[in-house]
């Protein structure tokens, strides 16, 4: 399990999900040569690593599966592995049957609602700039004050060092501040 204070390497993560030619194998007694990894990443963790992607191009990568809702040890079922033992041909032939529909939806996951949520959540809550809006900007749709981008910037900045949090260009920092509002 990781502290909270470990950091996702997002650019392996987009090596790998991207299928470009990342992985140098080097066999014994064979020429060493670059592969493409055909696979799926899954990511078990009940503290979530931070990313400092600000692109959203990890996010984009990403499937949340939220497990919350644990059995009370009182309800669970000392007896539930070898009740399933019974049902393994109708839990194959369901599987064998998900695949199919997932090769047909190229293999696109349905992705829920809680997903969707989950994702956009944990997104924030690593996207320096949404923090900074959050942090240093009261909503206020009758407002008449305009504050220009630099000013934003310069606000930015400041926080940035006593913060520490990643340096970002005013263009960047004006795209990532409309896609924040």
């Amino acid at each position: 399990q990781a502290k909270g204070d470990k950091h996702l390497d997002e650019t392996a993560i987009k090596m790998i999900v991207g299928n470009n030619p990342v992985v140098e194998v080097n066999a014994k007694n064979e020429k060493q040569e670059s592969v493409t990894l055909i696979c799926k990443l899954i990511i078990l963790a009940n503290i979530l690593p931070k990313i400092d992607d600000i692109s959203g191009a990890v996010y984009d990568r990403m499937l949340f599966l939220k497990f919350d809702n644990p059995i009370p040890k009182s309800e669970q079922d000392p007896e539930l592995l070898s009740k399933l033992r019974s049902e393994y041909p109708g839990i194959v032939a369901k599987a064998i049957e998900a695949f199919s529909s997932l090769i047909k939806r190229n293999y696109q996951f349905t992705e829920p609602d809680s997903s969707k949520e989950a994702l956009n959540e944990y997104q924030n809550e690593n996207d320096p700039v949404y923090q900074f809006m959050q942090f240093a900007f009261i909503e206020n749709p009758d407002a008449t004050t305009v504050i220009s981008n630099s000013e934003i910037h310069r606000h930015y900045e400041t926080l940035r060092k006593n913060k520490k949090i990643p340096e970002i260009s005013l263009p960047k920092l004006s795209q990532n501040q409309l896609s924040a509002q």
